[in-house]
């Protein structure tokens, strides 16, 4: 061991103890400033953490915004839709009535009027020759599912100026 020893001893006689001083000095100082250099960039990156938190929090509180006003006008929406197919279906188109009417009227049967209301009431006056006429007339408005509730208040029996009998009456029915 004397031999390290002394081997240790020749190492400290050379280095000059000034130098060892001043190197541990700047060894320090370096060493504080990286640990200065370290807490200032954890310090920054606690910063922008909770800056991009606050981010997140104010994009998130839009996108609901956003989903809410997007929820109300698709309701808005639905509700317009609604309507509309309410009062499709609940509107009569008036020449398709008269067009299913007239394709049931038989030949020999002919309407002087017709008179129509909103909530689907409709009353035509009627010309035919005969009783049996104006009894298949409305034995056919009574058969079809486009018009219900058929009625006839009174027919009269008439001649025409020309000599032919005449037979005219009136019928009120409800239109699906």
């Amino acid at each position: 061991m004397d031999s390290m020893e002394t081997d240790v001893q020749a190492v400290q006689q050379e280095l000059p103890s000034g130098n060892l001083r001043f190197i541990h000095l700047i060894a320090g100082v370096l060493l504080v400033g990286v640990m200065l250099l370290t807490g200032w960039a954890y310090l920054q990156k606690y910063r922008i953490a909770k800056a991009m938190a606050v981010v997140e929090s104010d994009i998130e509180q839009v996108q609901d915004a956003l989903d809410e006003k997007t929820e109300q006008k698709l309701d808005s929406v639905v509700i317009a839709q609604n309507t509309i197919e309410a009062v499709e279906e609940s509107s009569i188109v008036w020449s398709s009535v008269l067009t299913r009417l007239l394709t049931v009227t038989p030949l020999d049967v002919f309407y002087r009027s017709y008179s129509a209301s909103l909530d689907g009431q409709m009353s035509v006056s009627v010309l035919t020759d005969t009783y049996d006429s104006a009894a298949q007339l409305i034995a056919l408005l009574d058969e079809d599912n486009t018009f219900e509730d058929v009625f006839v208040s009174s027919l009269t029996k008439g001649t025409a100026e020309a000599g032919f009998d005449v037979v005219s009456f009136g019928i009120v029915f409800s239109v699906n």
